[in-house]
């Protein structure tokens, strides 16, 4: 009653025919120290941070995943390979998209706007295009991505990461958006047999592959999938404990204007994945595949 904020005087008033020093006495019998912060002061301070969307591929199947799709400058032949890949080996219950799923070149602080990437042009391509995912994904689940985080940055943070995602996606209707499942974190958390999987949009960005991933799995301790680096990679950390990969995307760099500047930028690698029921995880990336006679 003490931690809740009643006085000493409250206390004996509540309980009826003792007085304050009994209290008082009581208290200091079990130990209680006021000099301390009350728990009820604690709790009015409390913090609820927002936890990441978890997925266990043992209770919910396999599943994908993907990131850097950047509508509308996508590799659309690569996507509708995926949606036939991921059909065949029936990895159907749940899609991640570990950010950039929008171009978002619009709103962008840089002074060159491709017109091929309008707001518009985005908008319609990310309603056709989760569409079409929901065909395939019984769940699809949205994570932060540094270019998507531009509508909300315009917006002046008035709502949001995951409130703007819904507005670029009005066109769907509430059931096919009761699918989709949006953080405002920039990771997922998989959890399988083999150990959890961080799956995740890093703001960090290394030229050389696996830089970032191989640097989170020592700091949380989990095999990591990155986007946002646009390599296609995979290996393990520094033990050989962890898996560690780039997952690529589905971007199409002939279609990115600025990559047409002569630049020191490096070769932009296409790629996704996909996690099995034992927790097992396949990437498929430029220049090999899982499947004999098949590749990016």
């Amino acid at each position: 009653m003490r931690d809740s904020g009643m006085t000493n005087y409250e206390i004996a008033r509540e309980l009826g025919d003792i007085d304050e020093a009994s209290v008082r006495r009581g208290l200091n019998k079990v130990g209680y120290k006021p000099y301390l912060l009350p728990t009820a002061f604690q709790r009015r301070l409390a913090v609820n941070l927002e936890k990441p969307i978890t997925l266990d591929v043992a209770k919910d199947g396999p599943g994908a995943v993907t990131s850097d799709f950047h509508l509308p400058l996508t590799n659309w032949a690569l996507v509708n390979e995926f949606i036939d890949h991921a059909r065949d080996i029936k990895a159907t219950k749940w899609c991640v998209i570990a950010g950039d799923f929008y171009n978002i070149d619009s709103l962008s602080q840089f002074d060159f706007k491709q017109e091929s990437s309008s707001l518009p042009r985005e908008q319609y391509a990310g309603a056709a295009v989760m569409r079409t995912m929901l065909e395939t994904f019984e769940r699809v689940i949205f994570s932060w991505g540094n270019h998507d985080a531009r509508v909300h940055k315009a917006l002046g943070y008035k709502v949001d990461f995951a409130t703007a995602m819904k507005m670029m996606l009005f066109e769907l209707s509430p059931q096919e958006m009761s699918r989709i499942e949006f953080s405002n974190l920039d990771h997922v958390v998989i959890n399988s047999q083999r150990g959890p999987y961080r799956v995740c949009h890093p703001k960090n960005y290394s030229a050389t592959p696996l830089t970032q991933a191989r640097k989170m799995a020592s700091k949380y301790l989990s095999h990591v999938i990155t986007g946002h680096s646009h390599h296609t990679a995979v290996s393990h950390d520094p033990s050989g404990e962890f898996v560690c990969a780039e997952l690529g995307g589905f971007f199409d760099k002939d279609k990115t204007a600025y990559l047409q500047r002569s630049t020191g930028f490096g070769n932009w690698q296409n790629g996704y994945g996909f996690i099995d029921s034992d927790g097992y995880l396949v990437i498929e990336g430029s220049g090999w595949s899982s499947r004999v006679g098949r590749h990016i």
